[in-house]
């Protein structure tokens, strides 16, 4: 997740870890109380951020791309389980708003819930803060719109709507954890052809 850095740039990386040094804490005013609500211990986050927790994230990053590469020929030999393909053999039916609303909303509410609990020390960082918005707001939309504009979907398996909500989980917990404490960018990130093009 971290932009690729030329290398021999001492004067660029002393600049931002100076840079780093002025940033001020988050303000309480962007610590809503809501954070608690939602079982996000402030103190427990501070506990867990270290390098262990940075490894942690690195390896659950590997290990879902190895799910991925198993994932894709498994669906391609099996076939997916959902919309025309949906058998009685990947467990109870789900009505299809349902069924998205539920999978869906982890991937919103775990990055929130880490974003409110009031330690995310890149949240000062406005590439941070852009991306944790791009994808709040792209997951917002898969869970509490889209499930509404469904006309007539079929029924989703049970089985595919739990792995989807443990992948939402997975994910939202992989890019809010990440967005907030971990990724760090140069301050001129927000003006880099890469991120521009997206």
């Amino acid at each position: 997740m971290d932009p690729p850095r030329g290398g021999g740039r001492e004067k660029e990386e002393k600049e931002e870890e100076e840079e780093e040094e002025r940033r001020p804490a988050l303000p309480p005013s962007l610590r809503p109380p809501g954070a608690a609500a939602m079982g996000v211990s402030s103190a427990w986050l501070a506990a867990l951020s270290g390098p262990e927790e940075a490894r942690l994230l690195e390896v659950l990053s590997y290990a879902l791309v190895g799910c991925m590469a198993l994932a894709v020929p498994l669906a391609n030999a099996v076939g997916i389980p959902y919309g025309r393909y949906t058998s009685p053999h990947f467990g109870c039916p789900v009505p299809a708003t349902l069924a998205w609303a539920v999978q869906e909303a982890p991937a919103f509410l775990v990055p929130l819930a880490l974003a409110l609990s009031g330690h995310g020390a890149r949240l000062g960082d406005w590439p941070n803060r852009i991306l944790l918005g791009l994808f709040l707001g792209h997951y917002a939309y898969r869970a509490f719109i889209f499930p509404f504009l469904i006309r007539g979907g079929k029924p989703t398996p049970l089985l595919t709507c739990s792995l989807a909500f443990i992948f939402c989980m997975y994910n939202g917990y992989l890019q809010g954890r990440s967005l907030t404490n971990y990724a760090e960018y140069p301050s001129n990130w927000l003006t880099d052809p890469r991120f521009i093009l997206g």
